[in-house]
């Protein structure tokens, strides 16, 4: 009992939980706004979701690079912190006059019915990116309670505010509202907390930015943003160029209750895989036999979980949903084996950080990555081909480089 109490105290193991807690009140989320929004709608907010998440791309690197400057201070180490702040100012102004040059086009792609909705959709990707970034300094203070509980707080007061507003026909706009609120609020809470090293941050300021800091920047986010491209939706991103928004709605909802299974078995298994195979240096042999046994777990109970899915999932879409969501049960297979793959391919992906393979699962992941945004962009296929074509590209990368890695090892050991 002791032993139980002193590990439910760890504050790893207690944001763990706090994650999984934070996830379901999203999922509760995308559940309440198909009760309260037309298919149309749905599809729109969905896709919006989709989008800042995969802006928040452009700033994940510097998230990570904040950490590790945070935790050096706190180790008493001089840091290199200009640079971050310079690098996401330059991001700002970039996306910013990007989003200006594009209003047109970006309203149409969104569905924003006016310019009061695009002034909200440019204030939720800066109070998004703010927030992602300042996580980062949370992270290399290693207060994963405050990160745990900012996340609930987070998705909590986004699912109130965004039903709220929704329940009183603002559409879109309640999204937004409901997101731009919670994040503020976030922000604000962490801020108080971590004052003292947000000071350090910005103490002596000087507008610089050295080019080691700039390339590992400009490499962090090559990787992020093909790896983003499976993640974060980008299947809805890609068919809201050209398929309706009913499709799109639909769509949203049977890949939605698919990646369930990326949370409940993919991201435990990876979560364990990468500390064991960061101790097993040089023994490449025995890695390889983590990541088999971790990629034939993941597939097994991600198999289960599909079979089940595909089964049942027509009742539970009317269930949770509602009648009008009907047309979703046929892009249930699709979907099921993306998510199979996607597990396996986020195994690997921890996997490939865990022995020194990201350079190499990088070039592959962009290459393949973007050969298969052209091919979309170029065919227009039917919005479940899309899901398709990412399983087989996720697949071939996870092939390759698995090929170099042996390669390369024979090629040592001569």
């Amino acid at each position: 009992m002791h032993k139980l109490k002193l590990f439910l105290h760890n504050s790893s193991i207690q944001y763990t939980f706090m994650a999984i807690f934070a996830s379901g009140v999203n999922f509760l989320t995308l559940i309440i706004w198909g009760r309260i929004f037309s298919v149309e709608d749905y599809g729109a907010a969905t896709t919006l979701q989709a989008v800042i998440s995969n802006i928040a791309i452009f700033v994940t690197p510097l998230q990570i690079m904040l950490c590790k400057t945070t935790a050096m201070y706190s180790a008493g180490k001089t840091t290199n912190k200009d640079d971050m702040i310079n690098i996401m100012a330059f991001i700002h102004i970039v996306e910013l006059t990007c989003m200006l040059i594009t209003m047109g086009a970006l309203k149409n792609y969104l569905h924003l019915a006016g310019y009061f909705d695009f002034f909200l959709f440019v204030c939720l990707t800066v109070s998004n990116n703010i927030y992602t970034m300042i996580n980062g300094i949370v992270q290399g203070k290693q207060d994963f309670l405050l990160l745990g509980q900012t996340n609930i707080l987070l998705y909590s007061l986004k699912m109130i505010l965004s039903v709220l507003f929704g329940v009183c026909g603002l559409g879109i706009s309640a999204v937004m509202i409901g997101f731009i609120i919670a994040e503020i609020a976030c922000v604000g809470c962490i801020i108080k907390k971590i004052w003292d090293v947000l000071t350090y941050h910005t103490d002596q300021f000087q507008f610089h930015i050295s080019k080691n800091i700039a390339k590992e920047y400009i490499w962090m986010l090559i990787l992020y943003l093909i790896v983003s491209l499976y993640m974060n939706n980008g299947d809805l991103l890609l068919g809201n160029l050209y398929c309706g928004r009913e499709k799109i709605g639909l769509y949203s909802v049977a890949i939605n209750l698919s990646k369930i299974s990326i949370f409940l078995i993919a991201t435990p298994v990876a979560t364990v895989l990468l500390p064991k195979v960061a101790a097993i240096k040089n023994n490449s042999v025995t890695q390889r036999k983590f990541l088999i046994v971790a990629e034939a777990v993941t597939f097994g109970v991600s198999v289960l979980y599909g079979i089940g899915f595909c089964l049942f999932g027509p009742r539970v879409i009317c269930l949770l949903y509602g009648e009008s969501y009907d047309g979703a049960s046929a892009y249930l297979v699709p979907c099921m084996f993306f998510s199979v793959m996607l597990g396996i391919f986020w195994v690997f992906y921890q996997y490939a950080m865990a022995v020194d393979l990201m350079r190499a699962f990088a070039v592959v992941t962009a290459v393949i990555g973007m050969v298969l945004v052209v091919w979309i962009l170029t065919a227009q296929p039917e919005i479940e081909v899309i899901p398709a074509a990412m399983t087989a590209a996720m697949g071939i990368t996870i092939v390759i480089v698995l090929f170099w890695q042996i390669c390369s090892d024979k090629y040592l050991q001569k």
